[in-house]
Formats: structure tokens, sequence, C-alpha cells
């Protein structure tokens, strides 16, 4: 057998194995879609995990080892990617194999007893009050004041701000109808004179989406495209580390410090445990110790 016919036969090897695991995943995907309703940037996280680890390993699933997983993970690790990160994909691939020993493809799951890396609990970033009406009073399009503003008022997720219809809201009570994480429904309550610039920018555009797509308008934005208006005015004034989310943990935190009852504040923001929300409470308090350092007299009068 010559060696033009051997690397034929291996090409064919490859691309069937390749084809398998392209079914596999596009099941699995089909699995979470239908029988726990997890949202559709979920199943692309959950896509791009997996085709980059199979593709890593290289190998047909009945034969991947936890030694296989740990590699690829320490390949994730050398390539930059933060230990949240590499948790999210050991997390991917640990429910893909539980997958497949119920569908009876392999008999254990390789990934099961590699432990997740060690994440440092640190406080998230928020957008100050000074600095949203600067952002405000700096953009000059009214579909970005409108985003901005939203996120500011509601707390919601970029996820569910780029795919919110203009029936969501509900102005005679006062509500906006969102479906967050597994499409679960909550309702989140606003006042529209905080959202000024929403409601101007739904007078102007007769799209079902809050947010239209500006190649199609019968389409939302995408998650990239509220990710783009943020960066591109936060780097405009300077703002760091000012994210989407920062105006989520902005609500929390506020609402919290404000007086809002935590278990209130999770049911408005949509977290499953309420231990999530727990976080505002510690955010709160180191904001609180800061400031008693700072102004208590026996600190900053301390006796000589």
């Amino acid at each position: 057998m010559n060696n033009k016919y051997l690397t034929k036969i291996l090409l064919c090897d490859i691309f069937l194995c390749e084809q398998r695991r392209g079914i596999m995943i596009k099941k699995f995907l089909n699995h979470l879609e239908v029988e726990k309703n997890y949202s559709a940037h979920t199943l692309q996280a959950y896509q791009t995990d997996l085709e980059q680890f199979l593709s890593f390993v290289n190998k047909d699933v009945k034969d991947i080892t936890k030694d296989d997983v740990i590699n690829f993970l320490k390949h994730i690790k050398n390539k930059g990617n933060s230990p949240t990160t590499a948790n999210r994909k050991l997390a991917s691939i640990k429910s893909f194999f539980r997958y497949l020993m119920t569908e009876g493809i392999v008999k254990f799951n390789p990934a099961e007893l590699v432990e997740t890396a060690k994440v440092d609990k640190t406080l998230p970033k928020i957008i100050s009050v000074e600095e949203y009406y600067l952002m405000l009073s700096k953009i000059d399009e009214l579909k970005h004041k409108a985003l901005v503003e939203l996120l500011f008022a509601t707390g919601i997720r970029r996820e569910e701000v780029a795919n919110l219809k203009r029936s969501a809201f509900d102005f005679e009570n006062n509500v906006l109808k969102v479906y967050g994480k597994n499409k679960k429904e909550r309702l989140v309550p606003f006042i529209p004179e905080t959202i000024p610039n929403v409601l101007l920018w739904l007078n102007q555009h007769d799209s079902e989406w809050v947010f239209p797509s500006k190649v199609n308008k019968d389409k939302p934005v995408t998650v990239r495209w509220v990710n783009k208006v943020i960066e591109k005015w936060t780097k405009k004034l300077g703002l760091i580390n000012i994210t989407p989310h920062s105006f989520r943990h902005a609500f929390g935190t506020y609402l919290f410090d404000n007086g809002a009852d935590i278990k209130s504040i999770q049911e408005m923001m949509g977290h499953t445990s309420i231990d999530t929300t727990n976080i505002y409470a510690k955010t709160s308090i180191k904001r609180n110790r800061q400031e008693y350092i700072k102004a208590h007299p026996l600190i900053v009068k301390r006796p000589q």
C-alpha cells in the first residue's frame, strides 16, 4: 500500500470523525434547547467550547480520557484565558459527556473528576451615577442613548436588551416583560420619566424590536452590537472597565444601597439563586467600610 493511498484513507477517517463529532454536538445542542430551554446565546457558547475541545483532542469521544481534558484546560490557560473561561469550558464538556452517557454512546464521563480552577472573588466594577449622566450628555446618537438608558434603568442583561421586543413594554402598569436565562419570564418595573430617550427612540421606528438591526429592521441587533456601543463611548470618555454588565451590577448595588429588599432585587434581576444577589450586599459592606475608615473621627483625627 503506497503512501498516497494511506494518506487518502487517513484524510477520509479524519473527515468522518469530524462529521460524527459535528452530529453529536448538534444533537446535544438540540437537547439543551428543547429539554432545558436554553437561550441561543448559551447554545452558541456550548457549541464553541465543544468544537474547540474536540478539535484539540482529535479523538473519538469513546477514547477521550481525563488527561485529555486536563491538557485542554492547560492549553486554554496558556492561551491567556481566565480561570472563569476555563471553568465554563469544563462545565460544557462535563454536560456534553453526561448527555453522551444517557444516550449510551460513552460509558464514563472523563471530565467528571476534573476540578474547576480557583477564581478570585473580586467585586464587580459598576458605573457611577455621574459616569452615567456623562455618557448621556456626550452620546450623539439616539439609539445609543436609549440603549445606555435602558441598561441603567432596568439592569437587564445584554442578551435580554438585544432581543427585547416593543411589546415587552406595559405602559399601563409600567413594567417590562423580560425573558431571561432558560427563557424564564420576569417583570421589571420602570418609570417612564427615567427613560425619555427610550420613548423617543420607539417613536422613531416601527420595528417590533426595540433595537432593530441596521441592516434588517425585522431582526434585532446582536449582543456584539451592544458590546461595541458601550465600548465606543466608554473609550471616548476615558471610562475604565465599564461593560454592559457594569450597568447591571450598578442596578443591583444601588437598589440594595438605597434599602431595597434583597429578595425583590433577586426577582427583578432574574437570579436563580439568592447567593448571586447577595454579592450586592457584599459590595455595599465593602463600600461602607471604606467610607467609615475615611470619615470616622477616631480614625481621621487619631491622637498622636
